[in-house]
């Protein structure tokens, strides 16, 4: 824009200079359209403003890891003048599964009518994603003036992790350490000790209605019954790589193997509790029992974010050390995990575990690390290899 407008002054200055040196009609008369012309052309750009409208093909999405989608973008011209150029930058995904961010958009839209751009593909890490447009600018013809749009189309993706589904083959809790706790729930008891706000995914058979009815909102009942449970999941979000698409894929692979874990834990009839860090970055526990429960918590693990490498299981362990002593049976799914963090967290929270079973995601423990698990004969440790999830977490539980 700024070298057509260098380019519009020196028209402009030879113009002046041609009318000024050859006192003809032909001279004034050039020299007053080209005057005039940048006056036509912001009237029609600001006419040609409130005529274009952007639109994308829905404004939220939820689909899972590797399933392809489309997003169609729209540009329509309601006046009579042509739009051109209409220039527009966004972030759509790609046919490789990435994630394609400043893509450049350039569209000529005729009067009364519109042009759709459409992006298939798919992502191949879970996570909330923001796709649509980011910036749109319309030009007038002659490249002089701009206008930016405000209203801009975006679409709100939610990515699922994939569902794995372990063998029906052998238990992960024993039967002696499931007690009555895991078959009296407070959903067959009207005792509860806090509620909260109503989240996607809650059994109604939670909603406490009386309060639901005064506040005007759902909210759901919570009891400390509710967390004792049969094994308790710690998983750690954290990642040790400075590679974000690197963190992506180890933390995708955890959160898939701990929901699988999780869900084989329910359809055994006991009850998991996951004790994790959620997009706040805060501790929560969510005890899952049933199939409701399982979906709340597939849900969730659809938008924990990585977090960073600081973050262990140490806190996540002392948040929910009622909930580990409870249940006597802990998995530990991490990406790393290390020596004087295990050694700390064997020391605390976990001094009460029956059994304890290790599950990592990036890089196979260190001598110092195996020399302790072999001092303690509750532990477990395991490799989940994140290209092939499903048979390597069957065969750490199973062979």
């Amino acid at each position: 824009m700024v070298k057509n407008r260098v380019i519009y002054i020196f028209i402009l200055a030879m113009s002046v200079v041609f009318a000024a040196a050859y006192a003809s009609k032909l001279t004034l008369v050039l020299m007053l359209t080209l005057l005039i012309l940048p006056v036509i052309s912001f009237t029609v750009l600001l006419f040609t403003r409130f005529a274009v409208a952007l639109e994308l093909s829905g404004n939220s999405l939820f689909t899972t890891k590797q399933r392809r989608f489309t997003i169609a973008v729209k540009a329509k011209n309601r006046f009579i003048f042509p739009i051109s150029p209409l220039k527009m930058t966004g972030t759509f995904q790609d046919d490789d599964g990435n994630l394609i961010k400043d893509k450049l958009i350039v569209a000529s839209v005729m009067p009364f009518s519109r042009s759709e751009f459409v992006f298939d593909g798919f992502l191949k890490y879970r996570g909330a994603y923001t796709l649509g447009i980011t910036s749109a600018e319309l030009y007038d013809f002659l490249g002089l003036f701009r206008f930016r749009l405000k209203k801009l189309p975006v679409c709100k993706v939610v990515v699922a992790p994939r569902r794995l589904i372990l063998s029906e083959n052998g238990a992960l809790c024993d039967e002696e350490t499931d007690s009555l706790r895991t078959q009296y729930t407070f959903f067959e008891n009207d005792t509860f000790t806090s509620v909260r706000e109503y989240a996607d995914g809650d059994s109604l058979r939670r909603v406490h209605w009386k309060l639901s009815a005064k506040q005007d909102k759902l909210m759901v009942k919570q009891s400390d019954l509710n967390l004792s449970s049969s094994a308790a999941l710690l998983i750690d979000t954290s990642s040790v790589y400075e590679d974000e698409l690197q963190g992506e894929r180890e933390v995708d692979a955890l959160l898939e193997a701990a929901l699988a874990v999780a869900r084989k834990i329910i359809t055994e009839g006991s009850t998991a509790a996951c004790i994790y860090n959620d997009e706040n970055k805060e501790t929560e526990i969510i005890p899952a029992q049933t199939a409701d429960d399982f979906e709340y918590l597939y849900r969730k693990f659809s938008v924990i974010p990585v977090c960073a490498a600081e973050r262990n299981i140490i806190p996540l362990a002392a948040d929910g050390a009622q909930t580990v002593r409870d249940s006597g049976l802990a998995f530990i799914f991490a990406t790393v995990l290390k020596t004087e963090t295990l050694r700390t967290a064997l020391a605390g929270p976990l001094a009460s575990c029956t059994g304890i079973r290790i599950f990592l995601t990036s890089e196979k423990p260190d001598e110092g690390f195996m020399a302790l698990v072999d001092t303690d004969t509750r532990i477990r440790v395991s490799y989940i290899d994140p290209d092939n999830i499903a048979a390597s977490l069957e065969a750490a539980l199973f062979d």
